[in-house]
């Protein structure tokens, strides 16, 4: 069963990586992270207007989040489900 980051609104307008750490940091310092291979999923809550036609890449402030996931766990691809999370 993966690990599920829950993500809202504040997380992406600060750039608050602190859910994603706390899910991964235990696991960085236990020397594990190569046994959670798709292990991470993320469930995003972010509102948006009605009608807002773009797909949750498509916002600046989700896309400007994961640039800087990405910059700091380089290898955080390898630790996500394909699944999608509710």
């Amino acid at each position: 069963m993966a690990t599920t980051i829950s993500l809202q609104a504040q997380h992406f307008d600060r750039l608050d990586l602190s859910p994603l750490a706390a899910a991964i940091e235990p696991w960085l310092q236990a020397g594990e992270t190569t046994q959670h291979e798709q292990d991470l999923a993320f469930a995003i809550d972010l509102p948006r207007a009605p009608g807002d036609p773009r797909e949750l890449s498509e916002i600046p402030e989700v896309r400007l989040w994961f640039l800087r996931a990405d910059a700091r766990y380089p290898w955080l691809p390898w630790l996500l489900s394909w699944e999608m999370a509710n």
